[in-house]
C-alpha cells in the first residue's frame, strides 16, 4: 500500500475502516472522546501530508495502532504537565483498570523502582531528579555541577540499565511496552 498512490476517496475509506478500532484503543487510554478523536484526525493528516507510508496491510495496520497508542500515551503526558491535580495513580490507571491485574501491575512498578535503586549512585540521583522531580536538563547541571551533556548521558544509561534489568518474564506480561510504562510511572 503506497499512499501518496491513493486518491482522497480511497485514503477516507482507509480512515473510516481504521477508525472505530484506532477510537477504541486511544480512549482507553486518555479517557477522552474529544483527545481521542483529535489524535486519529492528526494521525491520518500526518499520513496525508507525508504521503510516504509504503507497506502491505497488516504491517499498515499495526503502524497505525502502535502510532495511535504512542500518541495517546502522549497525550496523558503532556496532560500531565500542564495538569496540577494529575498524579502517578491516575496516569497508571490504563494499566492497573483496563490491561493489568493489580498483581502484574504490581510486579512491573516494584521491578521497575528496584531497577532505579540498583543505578550506579550518580546515574540515580540525576535520573531522579529529572524523571521524578521533573527538573530541567539544566537545572540538574547547575545543582550537581556538571555539564547539561553528562546530564543527557546519565539519563540514557539509566533508561538503558532500567530496561535491560526488567526480567524477561515481567516483560512478556507486558508484550513489549515496559518502555512506554516506564514513562508512565516516572512521570
Amino acid at each position: 500500500m503506497l499512499i501518496r498512490n491513493l486518491d482522497i476517496k480511497d485514503f477516507e475509506l482507509l480512515f473510516k475502516s481504521n477508525y472505530k478500532k484506532l477510537f477504541v484503543v486511544s480512549y482507553r487510554i486518555t479517557k477522552n472522546k474529544n483527545a481521542s478523536e483529535d489524535i486519529i484526525q492528526e494521525l491520518f493528516l500526518y499520513l496525508w501530508e507525508s504521503k510516504k507510508f509504503k507497506t502491505d496491510k497488516l504491517t499498515f495496520e499495526n503502524y497505525l495502532f502502535k502510532s495511535i497508542y504512542n500518541r495517546s500515551l502522549n497525550f496523558l503526558r503532556d496532560s500531565a504537565k500542564h495538569d496540577t491535580n494529575f498524579d502517578l495513580a491516575e496516569a497508571s490507571d490504563i494499566y492497573t483498570k483496563d490491561n493489568l491485574s493489580e498483581a502484574d501491575y504490581e510486579l512491573l512498578e516494584t521491578s521497575i523502582f528496584q531497577s532505579i535503586e540498583n543505578l550506579p549512585p550518580k546515574c540515580r540521583v540525576i535520573f531522579i531528579m529529572s524523571r521524578i522531580d521533573g527538573k530541567q536538563h539544566k537545572e540538574i547541571a547547575e545543582i550537581l555541577d556538571v555539564s547539561t551533556k553528562t546530564v543527557e548521558n546519565q539519563i540514557s544509561i539509566a533508561l538503558r540499565k532500567i530496561n535491560s534489568s526488567i526480567s524477561p518474564e515481567i516483560k512478556v506480561l507486558f508484550d513489549g511496552v515496559t518502555s512506554l510504562v516506564i514513562v508512565v510511572l516516572i512521570k
